[in-house]
């Protein structure tokens, strides 16, 4: 019984933080941060992004994805040697620029104590759009116990992204968990590029109840049934303190 009303307490929670929204939601400038073409590096060394001015995004080859995420029996999941760097180092703040649509302000700071979800993707990315099914999953199987699930809306355009582009995006994939924008990649930034070309942009993140990133895929699309979410899924069980997946999982048989 004080299991349920505390499964229940946290739906509650997180619930009032998306109803919060709906009440005090701030206003934002239409076209979000603008930028002066030839100075966007932080887009420019991003070489999978595309022409920017015809309107083009290459969001990497799923087969190239594929391969580099699977051990040699190919159905064991390995992190990239780019995401094995940033695993067990703490996550940094979120940017003060960072555009919430459907929920107040969160900080990395006053998430501690849930273990918690983020992903970056763009509203124009089949490898992001392929990926959405999983995170509606993590959210609908996880919340109820704790996990805390958030969506990091990176543009991929010079002029970024509008309030109004990227929560009709929301709606269209369904999301019923905190998004934000990051129209200037600050956030991204500090949590994945790091100066840095990767391979790809959209990329994941597992921080546990402490602030530390424990978890992470940079392979553009997460899908359901694949030896990745099997890992993330045992990862989170981990940190829920709930009975684990049964299968392979980061390099090892469990």
């Amino acid at each position: 019984m004080a299991t349920h009303r505390k499964k229940k307490s946290i739906v509650e929670f997180i619930a009032g933080i998306i109803g919060a929204a709906c009440l005090c939601l701030p206003s934002f400038a239409a076209g979000g941060a603008t930028y002066t073409p030839g100075t966007d590096s932080h887009l420019d060394m991003q070489h999978q992004i595309g022409a920017k001015t015809s309107g083009t995004v290459d969001c990497g080859r799923a087969s190239e994805a594929d391969l580099r995420a699977l051990e040699g029996d190919g159905k064991t999941f390995k992190p990239s040697a780019d995401v094995n760097e940033i695993i067990g180092t703490k996550a940094p703040a979120f940017a003060n620029d960072l555009q919430w649509i459907n929920s107040p302000p969160l900080t990395i700071a006053g998430l501690r104590g849930h273990p918690v979800f983020i992903r970056f993707w763009y509203r124009k990315c089949p490898m992001c759009v392929s990926s959405a099914p999983l995170m509606n999953e993590l959210y609908e199987k996880y919340a109820k116990d704790g996990l805390i699930v958030i969506g990091i809306h990176h543009a991929k355009t010079t002029h970024g992204d509008s309030v109004i582009e990227v929560t009709k995006a929301t709606n269209e994939l369904e999301y019923k968990f905190p998004i934000a924008i990051d129209n200037s990649w600050n956030t991204i930034g500090a949590f994945w590029i790091h100066g840095s070309a990767r391979a790809y942009s959209s990329a994941s993140f597992l921080i546990d109840k402490n602030g530390t990133i424990v978890w992470g895929h940079d392979l553009g699309r997460l899908e359901p049934n694949t030896a990745a979410a099997l890992s993330l899924h045992n990862a989170i069980q981990k940190e829920l303190n709930i009975e684990r997946v049964t299968g392979f999982v980061s390099g090892t048989k469990p």
